[in-house]
């Protein structure tokens, strides 16, 4: 193996558990953000049906 193939080899093995880490935060904020959104519309929705109840 040559020597710039073992080196950039060595690299990348050490840079996955970095991107992983970075794509395991990524994915827990965009939950969050979802869970958020979701909470808003149920919200939203039984505001709705709580003001057509009324009139």
């Amino acid at each position: 193996m040559a020597v710039g193939a073992l080196i950039e080899r060595v690299v990348l093995d050490a840079l996955v558990p970095d991107q992983i880490e970075i794509a395991k935060d990524q994915l827990k904020r965009e939950s969050r953000q979802l869970e958020l959104q979701w909470a808003l519309r149920v919200e939203r929705a039984r505001y709705e049906a709580e003001r057509s109840a009324s009139v």
